[in-house]
């Protein structure tokens, strides 16, 4: 073991607000241009046209880390997190689309990743993400009085995170030739099942993404010293 060496690497974080009040909108915007460009681009989401307040998130991070290199730069490391949330955000059906805070959720997993030197010019990179998730969420009734909404709690039921996937799996073939000036990647990645619409009502279900084998190309070539050109194809067998 002597052209390797060990890095032990423990981290703990308390995130207090740990989504600034103006991070609440931006969050909202990009997970709606996700609902967007997938599988339910063709769904009009009928919006609650009523005030939603949304809290700042609080949540809680253990981190346990692993790596290890290589003199040839290859590397392999192998970490351990658990995560909690207070006030994680998610996208609900209820009589409509709205946002609201979810009182609990946690996070636990492993992750995998390494680099192997194929050639000179060529490598591969990996990475796999197992994780298991758990929310706490409680369906509401909203009822409309004379003054303001009321919420009136149904049933808790428990379900995996919002947006969280049970694995992650990412994979790049790169090629690099300084001498051409060419860069090269084939990618490939998949995400397991995960929830993109929760339900708050009991006889209907959650909306859920299904797992997709996306495969992207992308070639960089620079011309001169002050210009570099791309070309990409994203999701190359145009997964349904």
């Amino acid at each position: 073991l002597e052209n390797v060496f060990w890095i032990h690497c423990l981290k703990y974080r308390l995130y207090d607000n740990y989504l600034p009040p103006h991070e609440c909108a931006t969050h909202k915007i990009v997970a709606l241009l996700h609902i967007g460009v997938g599988n339910l681009m063709s769904l009009s989401l009928p919006w609650l046209h009523i005030d939603t307040i949304l809290l700042d998130m609080d949540g809680t991070l253990l981190d346990l880390r692993f790596d290890n290199y290589f003199k040839n730069n290859d590397n392999v490391s192998i970490s351990v997190f658990y995560k909690n949330f207070k006030n994680h955000i998610e996208l609900v059906n209820s009589n409509g689309y709205t946002w609201i805070n979810v009182d609990k959720s946690n996070v636990m997993g492993v992750e995998l990743e390494g680099r192997k030197s194929i050639t000179k010019n060529f490598e591969f990179r990996a990475n796999l993400t197992l994780v298991k998730s758990q929310t706490e969420f409680v369906r509401n009734r909203i009822e409309f009085s004379d003054g303001p909404k009321v919420y009136i709690p149904e049933d808790t039921v428990k379900r995996s995170m919002f947006g969280q996937a049970p694995y992650i799996i990412n994979t790049i073939v790169s090629y690099n030739s300084d001498s051409l000036g060419l860069i090269a990647t084939l990618s490939y990645n998949r995400q397991g099942r995960r929830v993109v619409i929760a339900s708050a009502n009991p006889s209907v279900p959650d909306v859920y993404e299904l797992p997709r084998n996306m495969f992207d190309f992308k070639i960089s070539k620079t011309l001169g010293n002050h210009f570099t050109i791309h070309f990409t194809m994203k999701d190359i067998l145009n997964t349904p």
